[in-house]
C-alpha cells in the first residue's frame, strides 16, 4: 500500500476495460442468514458478451458517463462505488471519469452492474499504477456486492457464503450458448422474497461431477426458476423453445429474466437462434477471462 499512499501523479492518463456477462449454470439457495443475506452454492461461468468501461484521469471527484438504462444511477450506481472505495482506500489525490459503452442486458440476471464494479476496481489499479494484489481487489470487490469478486478471475467457479467466496475451476471445455433476453427485468431481491426455504440441502458435489464428467444437462438447475416462471411464464416457454430446438440444456441465470441453452458448436448455436422466435438473441461462447485491461484499439 505504500505506493498507493504516496501517490500524487498517475503515470497513464486512460484506460480500457472490457467487462463480461456472466451465467450461472447451478444455483441453490440454501437459508437466510442472521445478517440478512442468503447462504447459497452457485456454478458461475464467465461469457462472451462485454461492455466497456473508459477511465480517464481528470482533476478530482468521480464522473461517470452514459449510464442511460442502469438502475440506480448516480453516487448509487456500483462503478461509482467502486471508484470512491479506491480513492478513500488509496488516499488518491486526483480524480477520474468513467465512461460505458453498455451491451449486457440490465437486471436481467447476467452480472453486468456487478462486472462493471469489478472492472472498476481492475481499471484503475492499472490507471494509478496501484500495484494492488488480486486478494486485495477481491476483498474491495466483496465490499460492494456479493457477484463483483467473481469476476476479478472469471472463467467458471464455484460461488459459496452469500456467493463471494470464490473458488476457481479448471480443466473444463468451451461451449456455445444461445441467449434469449425477455423484455422486463426482474429484481435480484424480489426473487429471494418469494423463496420458501425449509430443510435445503446441498447438491454442489453431485453438480460439479456432473460438470466434470460432461453431463451438462444433468447439472443445470436454478432454485429461482420455481418462483419466476410462476409470475413470468415466458421463462419456462423460452427454455422449452431451446431444448426443442437441439439445445442439450436450457436454464434461467441468475433471478432472471435471461435464458440460455447450451450445445458445444457454434454452427449449431447459430442455426437454433435463427430459428428461435425472439427479438433479442445473442450467440455467445463461454470465457476463460474476467475483467480485463485491454489496447484502446480494440474497442469500437
Amino acid at each position: 500500500m505504500s505506493k498507493a499512499n504516496s501517490y500524487t501523479n498517475g503515470v497513464n492518463n486512460r484506460v480500457k476495460v472490457i467487462s463480461p456477462a456472466k451465467i450461472n449454470l447451478f444455483l441453490n439457495v440454501l437459508k437466510k442468514r442472521d445478517d440478512g443475506y442468503h447462504e447459497i452454492e452457485t456454478v458461475l461461468q464467465a461469457i462472451g458478451l462485454y461492455d466497456e468501461l473508459s477511465l480517464i484521469e481528470i482533476n478530482q471527484g468521480v464522473e461517470v458517463m452514459s449510464l442511460e438504462g442502469v438502475t440506480p444511477s448516480g453516487k448509487a450506481n456500483l462503478i461509482y462505488q467502486a471508484a470512491n472505495i479506491i480513492l478513500e482506500n488509496c488516499k488518491i489525490k486526483k480524480g477520474v471519469r468513467i465512461k460505458l459503452k453498455k451491451r449486457i442486458p440490465v437486471a436481467a440476471g447476467l452480472g453486468g452492474g456487478s462486472s462493471n464494479a469489478a472492472a472498476t476496481l481492475v481499471g484503475l489499479n492499472e490507471l494509478w499504477k496501484l500495484n494492488l494484489s488480486r486478494t486485495h481487489l477481491v476483498e474491495l470487490a466483496a465490499s460492494l456486492g456479493s457477484d463483483v469478486p467473481f469476476f476479478i478471475s472469471g472463467g467458471r467457479a464455484v460461488g459459496t457464503g452469500r456467493g463471494d467466496k470464490i473458488t476457481s475451476l479448471a480443466n473444463w471445455q468451451h461451449f456455445w450458448l444461445i441467449l434469449l433476453i425477455p423484455k422486463f427485468s426482474i429484481l435480484t431481491r424480489h426473487a429471494y422474497q418469494n423463496l420458501n426455504l425449509i430443510n435445503e440441502r446441498s447438491q454442489l458435489k453431485t453438480v460439479l461431477s456432473c460438470l466434470e464428467g460432461g453431463n451438462l444437462e444433468k447439472a443445470l438447475y436454478n432454485r429461482f426458476e420455481e418462483v419466476i416462471t410462476k409470475k413470468y411464464p415466458v421463462v419456462g416457454i423460452m427454455k422449452d423453445e431451446l431444448r426443442s430446438l437441439g439445445a442439450e440444456g436450457a436454464l434461467m441465470s441468475g433471478s432472471g429474466p435471461a435464458v440460455f441453452g447450451v450445445v458445444r458448436q457454434r454452427a449449431h448455436a447459430e442455426k437454433i437462434a435463427m430459428a428461435v422466435q425472439r427479438e433479442v438473441v445473442y450467440v455467445v461462447k463461454t470465457s476463460l477471462e474476467g475483467v480485463k485491461v485491454v489496447k484502446e484499439k480494440l474497442l469500437n
